[in-house]
């Protein structure tokens, strides 16, 4: 009985984190179409960004993400472009510095991830997401990596004894207690925040 919680818990939390996954490579494809708003190229001297760009940049792409599924792959109508601008604008980031971000991010699984994280609400104070630390998030983010694969391929089925017995094996060997494994999972999937750190600690592991 315990084992079938476990497995069902670890089932939900590693489909959780490929959705989450999913989502943040949403977030960075209108950073392509960004490109328009600049009436020069890009600064091709990216440097590193700092946490207080990416979460301006985030806040700018739901804006700039309706503007380019309007477009369709057309080009922006003078309406549009202003819009484009305006969404820019309103981050506080020079046009070239914006567009190098979203020119970096474009083939950057980890710099993808960083944006969602620094865009995303702070978890609650006092909840489990507040109280992770890095040590446990990279902890669970390896062992939750592995057990993706397990998830697929079960594609919404319970999994055999020996699917059960392999998912415990991983998160016996992920340095974790069970209970404190599946208190991560079960956060993550109504913490915005705890999703995209653990996204972004699997990112950086696949480096």
């Amino acid at each position: 009985m315990r084992a079938q919680r476990i497995a069902a818990v670890l089932s939900f939390t590693a489909l959780t984190a490929s959705m989450a996954g999913a989502a943040f490579a949403q977030a960075a494809a209108p950073a392509q179409e960004a490109a328009p708003v600049a009436a020069a190229p890009a600064a091709s001297a990216t440097g590193e960004f700092t946490e207080a760009e990416l979460k301006s940049y985030g806040a700018a792409l739901p804006r700039v993400r309706a503007v380019s599924e309007a477009l369709n792959g057309g080009q922006p109508n003078a309406e549009q472009t202003a819009e484009l601008q305006a969404a820019v604008a309103a981050t506080g980031l020079e046009t070239e510095r914006f567009n190098a971000i979203a020119q970096a991010a474009a083939n950057d699984p980890v710099l993808q991830a960083r944006i969602a994280a620094a865009s995303a609400p702070a978890s609650a104070a006092g909840s489990v997401g507040a109280s992770v630390t890095e040590d446990e998030l990279n902890k669970f983010a390896a062992a939750n990596q592995r057990l993706g694969a397990i998830a697929q391929s079960l594609n919404g089925a319970q999994p055999t004894p020996e699917q059960a017995t392999e998912m415990q094996t991983i998160v016996a060997e992920s340095g974790l207690e069970v209970e404190r494994f599946n208190a991560i999972g079960q956060a993550s999937a109504q913490d915005e925040s705890l999703r995209a750190r653990i996204a972004l600690a699997q990112a950086r592991a696949g480096e």
